[in-house]
């Protein structure tokens, strides 16, 4: 027995270990009984440092290996502190038979944190099979509730998962992520490696908004997810819809898809589309139709590419609303963007109707180029600004694709 054994710093250097191949097929001990029994009571560390991750403070800790004849190990108590929260723990297990595992797990941020929070975590059953409950609470009445069951030794350990948000606010979990007000649950039913792994999941946020007013421009999605665990990395999206919204509804869209390797297919429906509403940078226009997306160089492949590639095509009808709200002008076109981002254009069908020509240099036209709305050189086309500009003609609908200045307004700057 040691009997307050204390420290005013601790480090620990992992060395460097020969790699051993592994084994076929992990397996739960037999039993877990020690040759010897020790007692440690109210161990005191004042700083711990273990390789490179974040330095501990202020542990305490009493520990029993081989108690009650060598048949159970037990921490009774595990209090430890770290830059921006504090943690308590106690747990138990028997050495002979099932070997019951009961553990609890406490933790909350640090006295005076911006972001409060609390969580817990609980653990019961045998090491072969363990139920697990996890809850995390945040400032507002933000609450994230999931129960698992867990088989540690089985080749795929995850047997099934329940989860459940109310009012979550992912900001709260992260700064640099968007404010929300998520409520949702998410089921996955994961057998085993060689039974198809199904996951649906329901969400709502009450609180869309812009992009790049710090918000989620989503207000809904429900998708149901599948794959296999036994042969090539694939995942089927199934379907999924998904509502979108910023201070007014953005539209609609659904789809399936696909994720093999490094690459994502997906085939998309667009209705309403507003992409000024999902960023206030991007054009204001709607558009709506059919739209295939091709990703590559994602990663879950054994040699990914170097770069990201994209390439779309869409049978898209829209319109560029003016500043008084009307339609500049309708059409469907094609469009094809690979990840180079050059400039795509696609005419309409011949039975697109023709709007009647007028004068060049029409009083009207004349006041809107006074007005800066259209550019002196180009009498006849308007233009929308933004990352992605749509070039609308009288016969004619293109798409300038600029992923450059995409990627720079889209980025989220809380």
């Amino acid at each position: 027995m040691l009997d307050t054994p204390s420290a005013s710093r601790v480090e620990w250097t992992a060395g460097t270990a020969a790699p051993e191949p592994a084994p076929a097929r992990r397996r739960a001990p037999e039993d877990l009984r020690l040759p010897l029994a020790l007692e440690i009571r109210s161990l005191a560390v004042g700083a711990l440092e273990i390789g490179g991750a974040p330095p501990l403070s202020d542990l305490r800790a009493d520990l029993a290996l081989g108690a009650e004849g060598g048949a159970l190990h037990r921490l009774g108590r595990l209090e430890l502190a770290w830059p921006g929260g504090r943690a308590r723990a106690s747990a138990s297990v028997g050495t002979d038979g099932e070997r019951r595992v009961q553990a609890r797990v406490d933790a909350a941020a640090a006295p005076g944190a911006a972001l409060p929070w609390t969580a817990a975590l609980d653990a019961s059953g045998s090491i072969a099979r363990l139920q697990l409950a996890a809850m995390l609470a945040g400032d507002g009445g933000a609450r994230l509730d999931a129960k698992a069951a867990v088989a540690p030794f089985a080749p795929w350990p995850l047997e099934s998962l329940q989860a459940s948000t109310r009012a979550l606010d992912l900001a709260q979990l992260a700064p640099a992520l968007p404010s929300t007000r998520l409520d949702g649950r998410i089921v996955v039913d994961s057998q085993g490696r060689d039974v198809p792994v199904n996951a649906d999941l329901e969400l709502r946020n009450s609180r869309p908004g812009a992009w790049d007013a710090g918000r989620l421009p989503l207000a809904s999605l429900v998708a149901r997810i599948t794959g296999r665990l036994d042969g090539p990395h694939r995942i089927e999206l199934q379907a999924f819809d998904a509502r979108l919204a910023g201070e007014r509804p953005a539209g609609r869209l659904q789809g399936r898809g696909h994720w093999q390797g490094d690459t994502l297919d997906l085939a998309l429906a667009l209705e309403a589309l507003r992409p000024g509403e999902l960023d206030r940078r991007l054009p204001a226009m709607t558009l709506g139709g059919p739209l295939t997306l091709r990703l590559s160089g994602l990663p879950g492949a054994a040699t990914p590419p170097a770069a990201l590639d994209a390439v779309a095509k869409a049978e898209l009808s829209g319109r560029l609303d003016t500043p008084r709200g009307r339609p500049v002008t309708r059409g469907a076109g094609r469009l094809v963007a690979p990840a180079a981002g050059r400039h795509a254009a696609g005419r309409a069908p011949a039975a697109a109707r023709r709007r009647r020509r007028r004068p060049a240099r029409s009083q009207r036209q004349r006041g809107a180029r006074r007005r800066g709305r259209l550019a002196p050189a180009q009498p006849r086309r308007a233009v929308a600004p933004g990352p992605v500009g749509l070039v609308a003609r009288r016969r004619r609908f293109a798409v300038a694709a600029r992923p450059a200045r995409a990627e720079r307004a889209l980025e989220h700057r809380p």
